[in-house]
């Protein structure tokens, strides 16, 4: 299993600083470190996932719990479809492509929570 390299700060900080308190002999100062540094490791991890080979299959981006489908324009045609995943501490927060395709647009609105979706 791989750890995100984005991880890596939140994970050597208190690693190193829980080494440096061991080194000192403040193992009881230390314990609180060692304890992030290992549930840092464990958040930032990932794992290989091999998805089907079917090209017409749409895999979960993320692991978590489904808590929403819904359309974003219902009654018409060729709405999107909504999906929300919410994702705990003990989640993996790796992020992948469900399906195949071409990013097209990406907006951002500071501030508020972006509800359209783009059409591949």
């Amino acid at each position: 299993m791989r750890i995100a390299r984005e991880g890596l700060p939140y994970i050597l900080a208190p690693a190193l600083l829980s080494i440096i308190l061991l080194a000192v002999g403040y193992w009881y100062v230390a314990i609180p470190f060692v304890l992030l540094a290992t549930f840092m490791t464990y958040f930032f991890r990932d794992p290989k996932r091999d998805p089907p080979d079917d090209a017409n299959v749409i895999v979960a981006p993320a692991d978590g719990r489904v808590t929403r489908v819904s359309q974003l324009a219902p009654g018409h045609e060729d709405s999107s479809t909504l999906i929300s995943i919410f994702l705990s501490p003990l989640d993996v927060h790796i992020n992948r492509s469900p399906i195949a395709g071409k990013i097209t647009d990406v907006s951002y609105t500071k501030g508020k929570f972006c509800r359209k979706a783009s059409r591949f």
